[in-house]
């Protein structure tokens, strides 16, 4: 703020101080691809950890192919379909810009796999899904990229 508490933005001298001194606060000013940030980290550990446990991830790690899985009406219900795999290679590109948008990305996979799989689905994919939502819940918790939920 300037002396008579009118708001003005930082002058480069400035902002480069202020990011010596500060640096994990100044993450936001560093453009995505020029560095993973911590969440990015965190992140990357999340889905990381997710895709390794098979009976967790197995149906989720790469795109649904509907004419291979002869489900020729999943793409007129399922409206944004999402997978891990996406999700991975959005991350490493910087095409998340915020742990927000990485929690969204992931938890519209799960959804799109409670919408399409009825609760009477034989293929156990809603109940993967299901597992894999608790398990990404907790672990994003842990990982402080939630907020604790009453």
């Amino acid at each position: 703020m300037d002396a008579d508490g009118a708001r003005r933005p930082l002058t480069n001298a400035e902002m480069k101080d202020f990011e010596k001194s500060h640096g994990a606060q100044a993450e936001w000013n560093k453009p995505l691809t020029s560095c993973a940030r911590q969440w990015q980290r965190a992140c990357e550990k999340l889905l990381h950890r997710l895709m390794q446990d098979k009976k967790k991830s197995w149906c989720f790690k790469e795109p649904v192919d509907p004419v291979g899985l002869g489900i020729p009406d999943y793409p007129v219900i399922i409206k944004h379909p999402m997978d891990l795999g996406t999700i991975e290679t959005m991350l490493k590109k910087g095409e998340i810009s915020a742990p927000d948008e990485f929690i969204a990305l992931v938890r519209t996979v799960f959804r799109n796999a409670y919408v399409y799989n009825g609760t009477d689905d034989p293929s156990g994919v809603r109940d993967t899904a299901q597992k894999a939502s608790l398990f990404f819940g907790a672990f994003a918790e842990g990982c402080k990229l939630t907020k604790a939920k009453g």
